[in-house]
């Protein structure tokens, strides 16, 4: 199976949306960091692919879903912070 970068980046989204209820149950702080690094790399994955999106070969409507989700991983991981 090969991924297109929107799917590849839809599945980036959801890694980091499940990091980040991770990192909110996680007693150790480390590994509550870690979790936040690993969000914060998912989440410049997906910046980077918005900021152009003709080189990854994204329409419009997938900029649009992509933007929602950064919108709401960005607002999530500042309430763990």
């Amino acid at each position: 199976m090969v991924l297109n970068w929107f799917e590849y980046l839809q599945i980036e989204a959801q890694l980091a949306m499940k990091l980040i209820d991770t990192a909110t149950v996680r007693a150790d702080p480390e590994n509550s960091a870690r979790c936040r690094q690993k969000t914060r790399f998912a989440l410049t994955e997906i910046r980077h692919a918005v900021a152009d999106p003709k080189a990854r070969g994204l329409s419009k409507d997938q900029v649009v879903a992509l933007e929602s989700q950064r919108l709401e991983i960005e607002n999530a991981l500042a309430k763990l912070i």
